[in-house]
């Protein structure tokens, strides 16, 4: 890598027409000097494209038709030239040295392939809700452990993801055709570098805001069910694409984990049948986690016993940080 590697900033966007200026002034205000910024329209049909052209040559425009979040990196990262990629929705904003850092790290780490830091999560008008996303990140690098990636330990946002081109190469294209992933490119990306044993860095550090708004799919009350249930789907599947790429079988806590929640909000009785299923199925996954990682299994058995008996009081903590609220709904009498 040279003493100044050219990072290629990747913005995502679909019917964020609103928001996304904000978001292409603070990739173009970093004090990094040498980026280029490509901005991957999904098909949107407000009125973004228009706010993307008044950008001029400073920015790289790419259209394309819908097909979700993993798609339009998928092209933004096939047209992008360089050493270093950094990803960004459209509707977050990145503090001005947050480049500066990361190209820091790259270069004192040469064996990192990704880095990752902590957003401070905002309302519609960027005002700090006084939480960031993750809560805690280690300072230091990470080492390309399924069981960390499986149980959700590693965890950062797309805005809060940067790694180098060699690292991408190896991970992309993601398979979006599916549906299930659609979104949640930082999981995927952060699963595959882990399979393809490259090693991470994360900085407990805040270098972005990340915006919380009504035109989230997930940031109404009634989605809460349907996010819970996304994510149990999401690490249900790194599971299977580990079990696959490795040989031998992986499961993660967190599918029964967050199932347990969600059955719960969506009115199945608290001492269901299909809850004492998820309940049994956790337990073994808790068994299969002791020997690798024991501490961790305990941690995750602790989760899983609160998700089957208290999941209102769980869902709840999560997600009074980031400033959404929710009703449960009555269990079920059948």
């Amino acid at each position: 890598m040279t003493d100044m590697p050219l990072v290629s900033i990747i913005i995502d966007n679909y019917n964020y027409g609103h928001l996304i200026a904000e978001t292409i002034d603070s990739a173009l205000a970093q004090t990094y000097p040498n980026i280029e910024v490509i901005v991957v329209d999904d098909g949107s049909t407000d009125n973004s494209r228009e706010v993307i052209a008044r950008y001029g040559d400073r920015v790289i425009p790419v259209f394309k038709e819908n097909g979700g979040q993993c798609s339009a990196f998928n092209v933004g990262f096939a047209a992008s030239h360089g050493d270093i990629i950094a990803l960004l929705d459209s509707d977050d904003v990145w503090d001005p040295e947050k480049i500066a850092l990361m190209v820091d790290i790259f270069q004192r780490y040469p064996e990192v392939g990704w880095v990752g830091h902590k957003l401070t999560i905002t309302d519609a008008k960027l005002n700090s809700l006084g939480y960031t996303f993750p809560d805690l990140l280690p300072n230091g690098p990470v080492p390309p452990d399924p069981h960390l990636h499986l149980e959700r330990m590693v965890r950062v946002t797309v805005s809060g993801l940067l790694f180098r081109r060699s690292a991408g190469e190896r991970a992309f294209p993601i398979p979006y055709e599916s549906g299930t992933w659609r979104t949640c490119a930082d999981v995927y990306l952060m699963s595959m570098f882990a399979i393809e044993g490259i090693w991470g860095y994360t900085l407990d550090e805040s270098l972005g805001l990340y915006r919380q708004h009504p035109g989230q799919e997930f940031a109404q009350p009634g989605a809460i069910a349907r996010r819970v249930e996304r994510d149990a789907v999401i690490s249900e599947a790194l599971a299977e694409i580990w079990t696959r790429r490795k040989g031998r079988r992986f499961s993660s806590t967190t599918v029964y984990k967050h199932r347990l929640v969600a059955s719960a909000l969506t009115g199945h009785a608290i001492l269901s049948g299909e809850r004492w299923r998820l309940l049994a199925g956790g337990i073994r996954s808790v068994v299969d986690l002791v020997r690798p990682h024991p501490r961790l299994a305990v941690r995750q058995g602790l989760g899983i016993a609160i998700a089957f008996a208290f999941p209102h009081w769980w869902t709840r903590r999560v997600f009074r940080r980031f400033g959404t609220q929710f009703t449960p709904q009555p269990a079920a009498t059948s």
